[in-house]
């Protein structure tokens, strides 16, 4: 397991911790308010979420659930709703704890009780398949979900793809593949029965599918069930811009004791924390699919004839106004509309010689030296200014100033 470390701080103007994972930073700000400011279209307050030190970084926030059954056996059906929307949001990751996560972990323990979807969900071994591009790890869901969370946050970043979501995509799109039954068997005729029977009760945009493909379902009886259209572009590798349509429901409508709900239900959340990554699968219950919950959701990255992908200045700039105090979001938004690049760092902070921090800023453009700071960090300005820094107060008509600071240091056309 990578080294952990992790000290309380303040982020974005309120209580949180500063989190070092083998030498990667993130920022983790508690019980945060979610919603249609955030790209976020069902609002949601996660338990924390864990934002990239440096703001240019692709990284997704996390938002991060710690479940208990006690509580959240009643509300499983606003969970999935609210976790789709964040994932379709193409702002967030979400990740789900449970206490049995968190048991295992504060035990020492690597591993999960729970059985892994290669063997529980899938109609074939893999053996033979030739797919080596696409080939998931033979233990991928056998850690915990902490274990895994934190191997993820020890994956370098990049500042355009997010090098640490291949593997769990590919883990994901491997487990979809063993769910695919031998063609003209009648395994794959029941299979289609039961995925046309799902279908019609998904969103308008995941019933269309114009790839060429092949249906995947969890094997029958498995809880929970899988249902994907499984691309045929997938065989090739990766395949990062392929959205494929699915869902992974939980049954809460089929009566079942204590003891199997809870198993299935763990399940569940453990799955969809790789599945998320197939970013066209929606995470559901046969209740909210019975009431249409998810009609509302709709995937920003989903390709749409004639647009271009997101590209990496954008895609850092939405992770810049994610994380900036809601005082200085409005001026950062008139900076991104004028094609101003994005700061290198949100929360940036300035250490002594001793090592202390004895300066802050809301942001820092790092090569150009120019820092905003809020009202609160307006003490600083002398600090920074000995340092070689440019300062910008963020009041009035702040953002001008940054840009003609910008311009002047070149570092804005």
């Amino acid at each position: 397991m990578p080294t952990v470390k992790l000290v309380q701080d303040i982020v974005n103007g309120k209580s949180g911790y500063l989190l070092e994972v083998a030498n990667r930073r993130y920022w983790i700000a508690p019980r945060v308010e979610l919603a249609d400011t955030d790209g976020v279209c069902v609002a949601c307050k996660p338990d924390f979420v864990i934002w990239p030190g440096k703001a240019s970084a692709a990284r997704r926030p996390i938002a991060v659930f710690c479940d208990g059954w006690t509580y959240h056996r009643d509300t499983v059906r606003e969970d999935a709703q609210k976790r789709s929307a964040l994932v379709a949001s193409g702002r967030f990751w979400v990740w789900s704890v449970t206490s049995d996560d968190v048991k295992a972990a504060l035990d020492g323990g690597l591993s999960t009780d729970l059985e892994s979807p290669f063997t529980s969900m899938s109609y074939r071994a893999g053996e033979n398949a030739r797919l080596s591009r696409a080939r998931g790890e033979p233990q991928a869901y056998s850690r915990n979900a902490v274990a895994q969370l934190l191997t993820l946050l020890s994956k370098p970043a990049a500042d355009a793809e997010d090098p640490a979501m291949d593997q769990p995509r590919r883990n994901a799109i491997w487990a979809t593949f063993l769910m695919v039954a031998p063609p003209g068997s009648l395994d794959a005729a029941q299979a289609e029965i039961r995925l046309r029977a799902v279908w019609p009760r998904l969103p308008g945009w995941a019933q269309e599918c114009s790839e060429p493909h092949a249906v995947s379902c969890s094997r029958d009886g498995a809880e929970p069930a899988m249902y994907c259209r499984w691309p045929a572009a997938f065989a090739h590798g990766i395949a990062p811009d392929l959205q494929p349509p699915g869902v992974l429901v939980f049954d809460d409508v089929a009566p079942a004791d204590e003891a199997t709900r809870h198993m299935h239900w763990r399940r569940w959340l453990h799955l969809y924390n790789t599945f998320q990554t197939l970013t066209g699968v929606l995470l559901a219950t046969t209740q909210g699919l019975q009431h249409h919950d998810y009609e509302a959701i709709t995937p920003a990255l989903r390709k749409v004839p004639g647009m271009q992908p997101t590209d990496a200045a954008s895609q850092a700039w939405a992770s810049v106004l994610d994380g900036v105090l809601p005082e200085v979001k409005a001026g950062m938004q008139k900076l991104m509309e004028a094609d101003v690049p994005p700061p290198d760092e949100v929360g940036y902070e300035h250490a002594n010689d001793s090592g202390d921090v004895d300066a802050e800023a809301e942001a820092a453009w790092c090569a150009a030296q120019v820092v905003v700071l809020t009202e609160a960090q307006a003490e600083y300005a002398s600090i920074w200014q000995a340092q070689g820094w440019t300062t910008v107060l963020a009041q009035g008509a702040w953002e001008v100033a940054v840009q003609d600071t910008l311009k002047a240091a070149g570092a804005y056309p």
